[in-house]
């Protein structure tokens, strides 16, 4: 594969820069490291007025600051509110990604953006694709966007074959987002999804301290981090706190569904530990004895693949999910349990307190996080890019 220096890159992002470090965020900052990159924040909708004041607010001194300089290669940009309804609405789309480009222009012309490559991680992006004069169109498609909760899935769906049509490369983050579009496109790629591995290997450092807030909270701890929302299996975890009432089940991350925490905070054993730091997350990992992934199976989350499969393993311990497909595979390898059923993943949680595993079993789930770095992951990406340039 070719190595792809010295080009500018628009990306088009699907979440704000300060976001959970998700592929948007990882994929870019690893480009600008031999390529200029201009970040597209994703804009907020002007309902965030009347919904979250505080967010529109901080939203609105971000377009104050204009282009935003993170490193000598990366830029930032926060672009105008969008109108609502863009999730019901073509000619909405149409307009909020006009209102982009329009803004966009100066910022290019500023730092010199002429004959970018453009990276799209929306179906709407596709109202960008061919007015940035861009020399090569990508789209990563990292979500069933179709399936989100109130969203139309038609609308979806017009938008993302308009975007695949355009699009000269197609990233896909699982088999299932993959063998959608190959037949729509097909320069698709599966690219699986990375993890900052060595970072979470930290995890497994003695010396690293037991964060206050898990201070009084006994062994053993059954764990997860990540958002909290409308993928997560409630049913589940209430019935396995109250089979398990000697563990301790320590959720880390945002609520984003309330009625989560509200049919589970009533639980002695639940505690809900709220967001932290990115740079937080290992040490919790490190005090985990076990961690899960609690999704429950739907359209949407069938489609997924969660980067923090990689940084579980990247501790070594014992991991339980739901059945996602995407991580089958792991399963069948022996580094993770993949169970369907409340009483299969109590079974399996319970089997993983009473063995004692050897250093083999550790060792392998650490190789497996460790072939799955975002570096690793990247290169594929910018090899395939720069082997595309070469032929036009």
């Amino acid at each position: 594969m070719g190595h792809l220096t010295g080009h500018d890159i628009i990306c088009l992002s699907s979440v704000p820069w300060d976001y959970l470090k998700i592929s948007n965020q990882q994929t870019m900052k690893r480009l600008s490291r031999d390529n200029r990159v201009l970040f597209i924040d994703r804009n907020m909708s002007l309902a965030g007025w009347i919904f979250d004041r505080v967010k529109a607010r901080e939203y609105q001194a971000l377009r104050r600051k204009g282009v935003r300089k993170l490193t000598d290669n990366l830029y930032i940009f926060t672009p105008p509110f969008a109108l609502p309804w863009a999730s019901k609405s073509v000619l909405v789309n149409r307009i909020n990604m006009l209102l982009t480009r329009i803004s966009l222009k100066p910022i290019r012309k500023q730092l010199g953006f002429r004959n970018p490559i453009y990276y799209s991680y929306l179906p709407q992006g596709h109202f960008l694709a061919g007015k940035l004069s861009e020399k090569l169109i990508c789209y990563e498609v990292i979500d069933e966007y179709s399936a989100f909760p109130h969203v139309s899935g038609r609308l979806t769906r017009i938008l993302e074959d308009k975007m695949l049509a355009k699009s000269d490369l197609v990233f896909a983050i699982s088999p299932n987002l993959h063998r959608n579009r190959i037949g729509r496109n097909p320069e698709t790629h599966l690219v699986p999804i990375g993890a900052e591995v060595e970072y979470f290997a930290r995890s497994r450092r003695d010396d690293l301290a037991r964060p206050e807030d898990m201070e009084g909270i006994p062994a053993p701890v059954i764990g997860y981090f990540g958002g909290i929302d409308s993928r997560f299996d409630v049913e589940l975890y209430k019935f396995l706190s109250r089979s398990l009432p000697e563990c301790s089940f320590v959720l880390v991350g945002p609520v984003k569904e309330q009625s989560v925490s509200e049919e589970l905070a009533s639980l002695p054993n639940v505690y809900f530990l709220g967001p932290k730091p990115y740079e937080a997350l290992p040490a919790y990992l490190k005090y985990f004895d076990i961690s899960t992934l609690p999704y429950l199976m739907t359209p949407f989350t069938e489609n997924i693949f969660p980067n923090k499969i990689f940084e579980y393993l990247s501790s070594g311990k014992p991991v339980v999910s739901t059945p996602i497909p995407a991580l089958l595979y792991l399963d069948k390898e022996g580094v993770i349990d993949c169970v369907e059923g409340h009483r299969e993943f109590l079974a399996r949680i319970q089997k993983a307190l009473k063995e004692e595993e050897g250093d083999t079993v550790r060792a392998e789930r650490i190789k497996v996080a460790e072939k799955n770095t975002w570096d690793a992951r990247v290169e594929i990406i910018a090899g395939l890019i720069a082997d595309r340039l070469e032929l036009l």
